[in-house]
């Protein structure tokens, strides 16, 4: 009896530490704010010209080791419902992200409970969340990847226990989805499937099932469609692109073996190069339980630990298709399961050693978590990484003018699509008077971002030449991280001299 008391005593405090981290997630909307850096902006971007001009979208954001290749669409339409019952407010589809979050935690523990067994299952939970407060002010498309990875890692074990060809449609269903959210972590997974399944199904004499693939046609239709449209622009792409650099770094084979080592012994549990020693412990955690579990055959569902080593094994010399990098969001999905390998060690090894090793592990990832409150809390309206500081600087342009006026926007990498947006979303609040971007009005404000290389660094070249103003500005609001809005008064000769055509106006190779 006592010991049924502790067990669910335990089972309470872990659901109580989902809800402390869900809060901890929160923490930026509840302060009604998100994380509002330039990756964040042009989804709403997106978000925005689908609303406004009612034109759906084939393409979602650009991929950064291929030029030409873009990520799927379906990001942008699941935040969709968000942004218009928020009428475009980022906070609105910030609270939309806390609701993925908590279906992330739902999903590792349904998938936990199937596999282990239900403490497995909410212990990995609790993991999961906590450690999703690093990223939770500002998700982007790879989430869904790690949204949806662990039922892909599920089903795809179903059916090779079974053998039902519904869980192999599943499967490849999700795969898809995977690609739409990730391409560089579902391509891989679709190939690793494939390189596991083409000698399975010939043994036991299935290969008919391998024509599931067909069901791919759905979740990828938008592929399928915008390369018929553009002459096969991605396909392409990827064929042209085998070996090349990822950016404008090309790393030598001793380098690339480096980072693929390294990947490989860090992110399983998503964590850094920094946190090398933590990484290795949880390693040597799994590893011990791999090995316990191989040796005890009659263990629940052995075979879906060594079926996901295989694809994380496998993902990494597939990764060397380019050369480059790869980022923690890359393969991030691995993580659910990850923890719900880690966290059935409970079953296997010393109890003591497990609860050691827990705490350990909800430490770290618990001063991961604090460390991104604290970051965000000490300044959270002048960041320049920060919803409320951008809409902030467009009231104040608003309101400085109080007349239609031209604009421009300079930021380093020339597409400062932080200050556009929240220069359109605010427009709504000013209906009486319009503000017109990349035109020169007898009042024209100019909003400029510090570079690296100090605050006015090519900001008075930009003016000259790109701009071109030559003159004074009759006002200037300073702020403290650097941010400058400059307010001009321009002469009709002045309006006349045009500015340069090729500046950025909106969305840019997205």
């Amino acid at each position: 009896m006592d010991f049924m008391i502790l067990r669910w005593a335990f089972k309470i405090f872990l659901f109580l530490l989902i809800l402390l981290s869900l809060y901890l997630c929160a923490y930026p909307v509840l302060h009604n704010d998100v994380g509002y850096n330039e990756d964040i902006a042009r989804d709403l971007l997106i978000l925005q010209n689908i609303t406004t001009t009612h034109k759906l979208t084939l393409i979602g954001p650009r991929t950064e080791a291929i030029g030409g290749l873009y990520h799927g669409p379906l990001w942008a339409y699941i935040n969709l419902p968000a942004f218009i019952i928020g009428q475009g407010n980022p906070v609105s589809v910030g609270w939309f992200w806390i609701m993925l979050i908590a279906c992330l935690t739902s999903l590792t523990y349904f998938v936990g409970k199937k596999i282990v067994n239900p403490t497995a299952g909410l212990l990995a939970a609790a993991l999961v969340t906590i450690y999703s407060v690093q990223y939770a002010d500002s998700l982007l498309n790879p989430f869904g990847a790690l949204l949806f990875s662990s039922l892909f890692f599920y089903y795809f074990y179903k059916y090779i226990q079974s053998t039902k060809i519904i869980y192999l449609l599943i499967s490849f269903f999700l795969i898809g989805i995977l690609i739409q959210f990730e391409i560089a972590f579902g391509l891989p997974m679709l190939i690793l499937s494939l390189l596991y399944l083409i000698p399975y199904l010939y043994k036991r004499k299935k290969l008919l099932h391998f024509f599931s693939i067909i069901i791919l046609v759905v979740p990828l239709s938008t592929y399928v469609l915008f390369d018929i449209r553009h002459n096969f622009l991605q396909l392409h792409s990827i064929i042209n692109h085998f070996g090349i650099s990822a950016g404008d770094h090309r790393l030598t084979p001793i380098e690339m073996f480096q980072t693929r080592i390294n990947g490989l012994v860090s992110s399983l549990f998503a964590l850094a190069n920094q946190q090398l020693w933590i990484s290795i412990i949880m390693d040597v955690i799994y590893a011990f339980i791999l090995i316990k579990v191989y040796l005890k055959k009659n263990f629940k569902n052995r075979q879906f630990y060594f079926l996901f080593t295989y694809f994380y094994l496998g993902y990494w010399p597939l990764s060397l298709y380019i050369n480059g990098y790869v980022l923690t969001y890359h393969v991030l999905p691995f993580l659910p399961v990850a923890l719900i390998i880690l966290t059935s060690g409970y079953r296997l090894i010393s109890k003591w050693v497990f609860a050691i090793a827990f705490t350990l592990i909800l430490i770290t990832y618990y001063i991961f978590a604090s460390n991104q409150i604290t970051g965000l809390s000490s300044n959270m309206y002048n960041n320049n990484n920060s919803w409320q500081f951008n809409f902030r600087v467009a009231k104040n342009v608003y309101s400085e003018v109080k007349s239609s006026f031209g604009y421009y926007i300079f930021f380093p990498d020339d597409l400062g699509y932080a200050s556009r947006y929240a220069m359109t979303y605010t427009q709504k609040f000013y209906p009486h008077y319009t503000a017109n971007p990349n035109i020169k009005m007898p009042i024209t404000m100019l909003i400029l971002a510090p570079t690296d290389n100090g605050p006015n660094s090519n900001r008075i070249w930009w003016i000259k030449n790109r701009v071109r103003i030559n003159k004074a500005p009759r006002s200037v609001i300073n702020y403290a991280n650097g941010y400058k809005v400059e307010e001009y008064i321009l002469t009709d000769e002045e309006i006349k001299v045009p500015s340069d055509p090729n500046l950025v106006n909106g969305l840019f190779f997205r």
